[in-house]
């Protein structure tokens, strides 16, 4: 027995009140330790005691579910009754495989029995109330997000180009614009419908000088090159007229090298109004430009990464989180924005993400925050926001797959060591996202190999998580190294990692679309929304996995229902035998008549 993995954290997400009003417990032990565990639990104060041989706390017991296993460590869960009224003192009664007894409370481990029972310092929940809730967004676990660049999805309205925009089928260089907008979205609503989609997540939408718009200059305007504030209400009303939400994302840790607040410090330097705004430490705001464009050296002002041209916000003035309480406010109220990406978020004060969950639940008690962080740590900590970016745990499905870094074993473990760190009610609603603005396209990160970008994603949307899209992944976009255009002078991006600006437009051509890419798409976000209930409720139970072989295999269970799954990541074909009564939902490279999956193949079927 281990007994420094025996571990119970009260008041996180080891020790919450769910929505069913039950406070759910939870303890990790070491794989293998213990046959079975029990919470124990009771009234904790004096009149709870009565006479059983001696003094001893009155208490009641519960089984526990083991939940999560991997090679290292079991977890165990179980859904405490409460009351609002009273607290509850409880404690975990273990019992190994030769029938030895143990009794864990407040990090101490002793021999279970009623004396050291009555001794016991055990855990306290506190008083509960509604306020202690993690609200669980239903729609949320339903939606499968679609994510659309507007410069570089659709121009639907060719009189708000920008001046000197881009050819359509040019290959993108650092300040590309190409005159996509907001009615060019409304324009393909249907072909995300088509696809399966039913969450439309944007890009900022906010005034920029750039085509991303993640350098924003004004966050009460739509940028003019998009359209206008009447045509974002049209396409949100558009949207949620076919039954999908939208989110929309913001950058609250910096503004714009253009905007006016910045403008007014570098004029009028600490006389300014907004010199407070930001992190300056020497005054004039100065810095030596480099080679590269976004980066520079011996900067007077604190810069995201160094970027000259995106000076960080000051959070701890009040100035700056009302603005940003002001502008949530008001695209929430007037526009219907059903979520918001916070980027950068695990940079911003509790404080702040406190308060404004609080401010937009007033107006709308079913928005959602969510929060998307550089910090790895983001992914699994217990956030104040109500949904994460599974950010680490993406990658390693990503390198699972395309690179053999992480092995099947691994795959499984990293997967329940993210599950261990949410609370339950929370990872149906967290995001699943492979390729983003900023990072290379996943048929490029397969190298251009379609089967093993269709297992990657057919694994994915099988995750608990919410899968996300990045526009054009059904129709195979990628993003290439251009040489330097000489007439320019402009310098090219080896890969998308270094700029959102590098992202291709969509190509709307029939001939450039691929159909069965298309198709594929379609049946998995299908499969996704039918089987929704046991991807989002049921358990994740894995099943063999093999480093020699490469081959994953887990079952997703609710109920009687079963959805059974096998990948195989290795170099050659493997043997697998399926039941008679299982019905096939969506197969790669399977043989039946020879019960073989070959390389690169993946089975689905409902048991």
């Amino acid at each position: 027995m281990d007994k420094a993995a025996i571990f119970h954290h009260p008041e996180s997400e080891m020790g919450y009140l769910t929505k069913q009003n039950k406070y759910c417990v939870r303890l990790r032990t070491r794989h293998g330790d213990f046959a079975r565990i029990r919470v124990i639990y009771g009234a904790p104060c004096a009149e709870a005691l009565r006479n059983i041989e001696g003094n001893t706390w009155a208490f009641d017991q519960l089984e526990m579910t083991k939940y999560l296993v991997n090679g290292e460590f079991d977890y165990w869960e179980a859904l405490l009754p409460v009351s609002s009224k009273h607290r509850i003192k409880y404690a975990f009664r273990l019992l190994d495989a030769t029938d030895g007894e143990y009794l864990y409370g407040e990090n101490a481990l002793k021999i279970f029995n009623l004396q050291n029972v009555a001794q016991m310092r055990g855990f306290i929940t506190p008083y509960l109330n509604k306020c202690s809730q993690k609200i669980s967004n239903d729609w949320a676990q339903k939606t499968v997000w679609y994510r659309v660049m507007p410069d570089r999805f659709a121009n639907g309205d060719e009189t708000s180009d920008p001046k000197g925009a881009d050819d359509w089928n040019n290959d993108p260089m650092k300040a590309s614009l190409f005159g996509g907008d907001l009615q060019g979205i409304i324009d393909h609503l249907d072909h995300l419908q088509k696809l399966g989609f039913n969450g439309l997540y944007l890009t900022p939408v906010f005034s920029a000088y750039s085509g991303h718009k993640f350098d924003t200059i004004d966050f009460f305007q739509v940028d003019k090159n998009f359209g206008t504030k009447e045509t974002l209400k049209k396409l949100v009303e558009a949207v949620h007229n076919r039954g999908m939400h939208v989110m929309m994302d913001i950058c609250c840790d910096h503004l714009s090298d253009f905007s006016l607040e910045w403008q007014d410090v570098r004029h009028y330097s600490e006389r300014s109004s907004y010199a407070k705004w930001f992190l300056i430490d020497k005054y004039p705001v100065r810095y030596i430009p480099s080679d590269i464009p976004d980066y520079a050296k011996m900067l007077t002002y604190e810069a995201v990464d160094d970027n000259p041209h995106q000076p960080r916000l000051n959070f701890e003035n009040a100035e700056v989180q009302d603005m940003f309480s002001n502008v949530f406010r008001y695209w929430t109220r007037n526009f219907g924005i059903d979520a918001w990406c916070l980027n950068n978020a695990d940079e911003l004060p509790d404080s702040f993400k406190r308060r404004l969950k609080d401010e937009l639940r007033l107006l709308d008690p079913s928005v959602m925050l969510v929060s998307k962080g550089r910090l790895k740590a983001n992914d699994g900590s217990e956030n104040v926001l109500d949904v994460v970016f599974s950010n680490s745990y993406s990658c390693e499905i990503v390198d699972a797959f395309t690179k053999g870094d992480v092995t099947p074993i691994d795959l499984s473990d990293s997967q329940v060591q993210t599950a261990s760190k949410r609370r339950s009610s929370a990872i149906p609603c967290d995001i699943l996202e492979f390729d983003a603005p900023d990072t290379v396209r996943l048929i490029d990160a397969c190298g251009g190999n379609e089967e093993l970008l269709r297992s990657l994603l057919a694994f994915s949307f099988m995750q608990i998580q919410a899968p996300c899209f990045l526009y054009g992944t059904e129709d195979l976009l990628s993003v290439k190294a251009e040489e330097k255009d000489e007439n320019s002078g402009e310098q090219p991006f080896l890969n998308a990692s270094q700029s959102p600006s590098l992202q291709p437009t969509m190509k709307w051509e029939k001939e450039k679309q691929n159909a069965t890419m298309t198709r594929f798409v379609s049946r998995l976000t299908a499969i996704r929304r039918k089987y929704i209930d046991i991807l989002t409720k049921g358990s994740f139970e894995w099943g063999q996995c093999s480093n020699k072989t490469g081959f994953i295999t887990f079952t997703r269970r609710l109920g009687k229902q079963q959805l059974f799954c096998c990948f195989n990541l290795g170099y050659g074909s493997i043997r697998i035998v399926t039941p008679k009564n299982a019905k096939l939902l969506l197969s790669q490279n399977l043989m039946e008549k020879d019960s073989r999956l070959g390389k690169q193949g993946f089975v689905i079927v409902e048991m």
